[in-house]
């Protein structure tokens, strides 16, 4: 009886010492907090328009002549959504409408052109930024200011939406001052519902 009595306390003992092991690797070095809310008026982006590109090509210096605020040829692209579908948000607030916010890096050579995206990369231009368009074609879209762009409706029955966009690189000074270079930049979208 000995015996056993000395394997089962070797055991209990070894038992414990595991879960003590084990609970020392559980000991919390940080945390994850996950926040949002679920509505049931949303959209979700055409997977392969999560990742637009749009090419402006290569633009000569001359173009930009005529100094501040000029652009480039509009390129047009587009931002599909699907599954849209009114509903309400969180608090019961009807949701009947989609836009799009912009951000990303603001061009800081120039104060006055409202949220024009910074070109960059190696061997970058100098002297312009990328400009981004309302589906009008006139409408500046500023990056970073928070606004709602391309506002539309969605129905009751879950659709598609067709978000249209246009790109142009846009002088931020003097014609003289533009240099030649890689022109490239990045602008994040999110959906904004209202």
């Amino acid at each position: 009886m000995t015996h056993t009595n000395t394997v089962l306390k070797f055991s209990l003992l070894a038992l414990s010492l595991g879960m003590m092991s084990s609970a020392a690797q559980a000991a919390v070095d940080g945390q994850v907090q996950i926040t949002g809310s679920i509505n049931s008026g949303t959209c979700d982006v055409l997977p392969e328009n999560q990742n637009v590109e749009v090419a402006l090509g290569s633009v000569g210096v001359d173009t930009f002549a005529a100094g501040l605020g000029t652009n480039s040829t509009l390129v047009p692209f587009d931002i599909t959504l699907t599954d849209c579908v009114a509903g309400n948000n969180d608090e019961g607030t009807p949701i009947d409408k989609v836009a799009i916010t912009f951000s990303g890096m603001e061009d800081s050579t120039v104060s006055g052109l409202g949220g024009l995206i910074a070109a960059g990369g190696p061997d970058t231009a100098q002297g312009v930024g990328v400009r981004l368009f309302d589906n009008d074609g006139s409408t500046k879209i500023g990056i970073n200011d928070g606004i709602s762009y391309n506002q539309q409706t969605m129905g009751g029955v879950a659709d598609d939406i067709i978000m249209n966009f246009f790109a142009a690189y846009e002088a931020t000074g003097a014609g003289n001052l533009v240099k030649a270079g890689n022109a490239n930049s990045v602008a994040q979208f999110e959906l904004t519902y209202l």
